[in-house]
């Protein structure tokens, strides 16, 4: 991610895992690229809903034509939680709407 990044290939770039700064900055050549920061996934541990996206785990983005980001759970989130996924021999898990 850092080369396109660094090429101003991306117009957004949204990660996560122990972010220390929760601000949208932009970054890369001339400021073109945001950079949103999310937090993690609830790894597997003593938590009601291990492997689901914990609090500002998601985000959604719009082009309209200027960009939007909204940190919010969508209202599909409860059918891609990991559970519903499928084990296909080769493949390992998989999204239930890609088999």
């Amino acid at each position: 991610m850092q080369l396109l990044l660094d090429h101003g290939v991306a117009r957004v770039w949204c990660h996560g895992h122990s972010i220390v700064y929760p601000d949208i900055v932009q970054a890369g050549p001339e400021g073109r690229t945001w950079v949103v920061p999310l937090h993690d996934i609830a790894f597997p541990c003593k938590v009601p809903a291990p492997d689901d996206p914990g609090v500002d785990g998601f985000c959604m983005v719009r082009f309209n034509p200027e960009i939007a980001v909204l940190r919010q759970r969508p209202d599909f989130w409860r059918d891609y939680r990991k559970n519903k996924w499928r084990h296909r021999e080769g493949y390992g898990l998989v999204c239930r709407d890609l088999i």
